[in-house]
C-alpha cells in the first residue's frame, strides 16, 4: 500500500506549499484521532469525517419527497450509535479494520467475523471482498441533495449531469456552473450565423460568449428587462435570459432574422419577444423608462443621425445603455486622439444581411467614444 505522505508531497508539488487549500488539508488531517500514514488511513478519515451525511441519507435516493418524521423515526443506521462511533475512533481499534493493508479480503474484518459467528461460513470469511454500495439501486437513484427543510433536489444518476439537469429543470440552474456557456445547448446562435465566415471579427462559440459577457455582465441583466436593438438572431437574448434577465425584447427589421430569432428563442416562452420594426419607429412608440437595459450592438453606425438614436435610447432606458459601435477611421488608425468628440461621414458602413456571407455597405455617420461619453453624461 503506498504511503500517504508520498501522495501528500505530490499535492504540495502541484499546488505549492503556500496554497490555502493545503493548509486546510493539514488542519483536517491533524484532527484525525490517529496519525494518517497510509492511503487506507486517509480514505477512512475521509469517509468518517466528510462523507457521513451522504452515506446516511443515500437510503432515501429515488424518493421525490422525504418526510422529516419518517427520517427521524423509521430509519436507523447501525453506525449512528455513539458506542460504535467511539469504537471506530479508538486508535487501538483502527488496525483491526483492515489488518493486512495489502490483502483486500481483510477489509472490514470485524464485521465479517461478526457474521461468521452466526453463519460459520468460512469461505465468506476468507474470500468475501468489499462490494459497491450502489450496485443494486443505481438505476433508480436520482437525488442530488436533501435540504435542511427536507426538500429534494435531484437530476442525475449519482452525478451532476448537465444533460439530466437541463432535462429536469430547463436552463434556470445551468448559469450557476462557471464553465457552462449560454450557448452550450443552443449552438444554432453561432452555427447558423452567417458572420461565422467573415475574416474580421468572426462569430463562433467562444467569440460570441466573450462578446456577450463583455457587453452584458451577469450582474447588469439579472432580474432586469433587456431591449436589444438590431438583434439579428437574438444571441444577446439567449445570453441575458440564461443569466437571469427578467425579460428580453429583440427589435429587428429583416424578416428572416425575425423568424429565426423567434424560433431560436422559443424555449424561453413569454420571457422572450421578437418584434419586426425599424429601430427609430420602435423607440418612438416606447414610453420613458420602458426597459431597464437597452443594448445597441453594431447598430449606431447604420444611421446618418446616430446621436438622435442615442437621445431616444436614453429616454427609454431606466437603468443602463450599452453601446458597441465602429470608431472613426482616424481614431482606429491612431492618427486622431481618441479623446476627441468627433463625428465622421462614413461611406463603407457594413450592415449584416440575412442568408448572406457578405455585408451590405452604405453611407452613415460614426462617432467617437468620446462623443458618445459626452452625450450620455
Amino acid at each position: 500500500m503506498p504511503m500517504f505522505e508520498e501522495r501528500k508531497l505530490l499535492l504540495r508539488k502541484a499546488a505549492g506549499d503556500s496554497s490555502p487549500k493545503l493548509k486546510d488539508l493539514d488542519a483536517w488531517l491533524e484532527a484525525a484521532p490517529f496519525p494518517i500514514i497510509s492511503v487506507f488511513d486517509f480514505l477512512w478519515w475521509t469517509n468518517f469525517s466528510l462523507k457521513w451525511q451522504h452515506v446516511e441519507l443515500r437510503v432515501l435516493n429515488g424518493r421525490d419527497t422525504v418526510e422529516k418524521e419518517v427520517y427521524q423515526t423509521r430509519i436507523a443506521h447501525f453506525y449512528n450509535s455513539e458506542s460504535f462511533q467511539l469504537w471506530a475512533m479508538q486508535p487501538s481499534n483502527h488496525a483491526l479494520k483492515m489488518p493486512q493493508l495489502g490483502v483486500w479480503t481483510s477489509y472490514k474484518l470485524p464485521l465479517k467475523e461478526f457474521i461468521f459467528a452466526y453463519t460459520a461460513d468460512e469461505v465468506y470469511l476468507r474470500t468475501k471482498e468489499k462490494e459497491g454500495s450502489f450496485r443494486h439501486d443505481a438505476l433508480s437513484a436520482r437525488n442530488a441533495a436533501l435540504t435542511e427543510t427536507f426538500h429534494v433536489v435531484s437530476w442525475g444518476v449519482h452525478s451532476l449531469s448537465r444533460c439530466q439537469l437541463r432535462n429536469r429543470y430547463g436552463e434556470q440552474l445551468l448559469r450557476f456552473f462557471k464553465d457552462v456557456s449560454a450557448f452550450d445547448a443552443h449552438p444554432e446562435f453561432f452555427d447558423e450565423d452567417e458572420r461565422r465566415e467573415r475574416i474580421a471579427n468572426p462569430i463562433g462559440r467562444r467569440t460570441l460568449e466573450l462578446k456577450c459577457r463583455c457587453l452584458l455582465p451577469r450582474q447588469l441583466v439579472r432580474g432586469r428587462s433587456v431591449l436589444d436593438l438590431g438583434a439579428c438572431l437574438g444571441a444577446m437574448g439567449q445570453y441575458a435570459l440564461f443569466h437571469g434577465a427578467a425579460s428580453y425584447t429583440a427589435v429587428e427589421v429583416q424578416p428572416d432574422f425575425v423568424r429565426r430569432a423567434e424560433r431560436y428563442l422559443a424555449h424561453w416562452g413569454p420571457r422572450a419577444r421578437v418584434v419586426r420594426d425599424d429601430t427609430r419607429k420602435f423607440l418612438a412608440s416606447c414610453g420613458d423608462g420602458s426597459f431597464d437595459v437597452v443594448i445597441c450592438a453594431g447598430v449606431l453606425h447604420c444611421f446618418l443621425e446616430p446621436l438622435a438614436i442615442c437621445v431616444e435610447v436614453q429616454r427609454v432606458a431606466r437603468h443602463a445603455v450599452v453601446v458597441e459601435s465602429i470608431h472613426p477611421n482616424g481614431v482606429r488608425a491612431g492618427v486622431i486622439y481618441d479623446g476627441l468628440p468627433i463625428a465622421q461621414l462614413y461611406s463603407n458602413a457594413p450592415v449584416n444581411v440575412s442568408r448572406s456571407f457578405a455585408s451590405l455597405t452604405g453611407v452613415s455617420t460614426i462617432v467617437s467614444s468620446a462623443a458618445l461619453k459626452l452625450l450620455f453624461e
